[in-house]
């Protein structure tokens, strides 16, 4: 103790007190305020706002998406609805254009009656054209999210296992996987939908009775067949991540399994499955419009936005119209996702630089 003193004397006395200054109350409390502590999710959220065509695509999805809600509640249209007044159907109500009404409804617009106006037309059944593309957006959507979550939750489970099992275990789940990627997937969509058609009781009111058979086969070949994709993406993020060193601890305390995936493996996986099943929504909506465009889609009356552009194609030169409103809200929704997607995988990518 004695042989410090000499040494922080000597010390002090080489230090110039008159170069410091005591400081005042407001830099003290600027010292005392400790910053907002960040996460990677956050950093990653604060990137993804900074990227115009991402907050572009985010906003034309929630216009989408508040468009075909409130659609339900000002149209006074329905999608199967024959146009009609005073119970009479309205025959001069075929094929209208955007904003047109029929001649029977401009006498009871003369007579004082509030007519609400086909925004879209109608069709060659006398039907609102908006409300018809407005409920086949919705299915539309509907078709893309539920399949883009059975891709998800099969996709995320399969892979995690096989990517945490390893050795033998993987090996197999592996070539099983690459069997499933040899399969014909729009084979196996018409085959179900021919079985599917004899088995499912005609004329049922429920979701998937409506939906018809040609959804529902789409439905169990996405669970079939489109998880192989994000199996893949999850086993690939899985290898990396079981060599860190919480994973080597994990196993070392003997926790499950299941646990493990749980709580360790699926959120530092989160990003990749998150743009995954962005990416998968507009796939989901493509194949459901190329399969209502060739007959394979949803059941009649009920409308998507593939089964209204293949009813256009034939009055396409007569009736551009029909075919160009269905196209537009599908441009719109498969741009939209796929921006959002991209804006996603930029913002989650921790090399992106400002």
């Amino acid at each position: 103790m004695n042989d410090s003193f000499p040494k922080k004397s000597i010390l002090s006395t080489q230090i110039d007190l008159s170069k410091f200054r005591p400081i005042d109350r407001r830099e003290k409390e600027n010292a005392d305020v400790m910053p907002e502590a960040s996460t990677f999710f956050k950093d990653a959220m604060k990137r993804f706002r900074r990227n115009p065509l991402g907050m572009a695509a985010l906003v034309m999805l929630v216009l989408i998406l508040v468009l075909i809600i409130s659609s339900a509640f000002f149209c006074p249209y329905s999608y199967s609805e024959i146009l009609s007044l005073d119970g009479v159907r309205d025959i001069t109500a075929k094929n209208l254009k955007p904003l047109q009404y029929s001649e029977r409804e401009l006498e009871a617009i003369a007579n004082g009656a509030k007519i609400f106006p086909h925004l879209f037309g109608t069709d060659e059944l006398c039907r609102d054209y908006f409300a018809r593309t407005m409920a086949g957006t919705r299915i539309s959507l509907f078709v893309g999210v539920f399949a883009s979550l059975i891709v998800l939750v099969i996709g995320s489970i399969y892979g995690s296992v096989s990517g945490l099992a390893g050795g033998k275990t993987d090996m197999i789940m592996m070539r099983i996987v690459d069997i499933i990627y040899s399969m014909p997937d729009m084979l196996l969509v018409i085959l179900l939908s021919v079985v599917l058609g004899s088995v499912l009781p005609k004329n049922s009111t429920g979701l998937f009775g409506r939906l018809g058979p040609n959804m529902v086969s789409l439905f169990i070949v996405f669970a079939l067949l489109y998880w192989v994709g994000m199996a893949r993406l999850v086993r690939g993020q899985i290898l990396t991540i079981r060599e860190n060193d919480y994973i080597q601890a994990a196993r070392m305390i003997r926790t499950p399994r299941s646990r493990m995936i749980k709580k360790h493996i699926l959120p530092n996986c989160i990003s990749i499955i998150l743009i995954s099943a962005t990416m998968q929504i507009p796939s989901a909506i493509f194949t459901e419009s190329y399969l209502s465009f060739v007959g394979l889609g949803v059941q009649v009356p009920m409308p998507s936005l593939g089964a209204l552009a293949n009813t256009a194609r034939s009055s396409m030169q007569m009736y551009p119209y029909k075919l160009f409103f269905p196209s537009l809200m599908i441009a719109l929704i498969v741009l939209s996702f796929n921006l959002l997607g991209d804006a996603l995988r930029d913002a989650f990518d921790p090399q992106q630089k400002k």
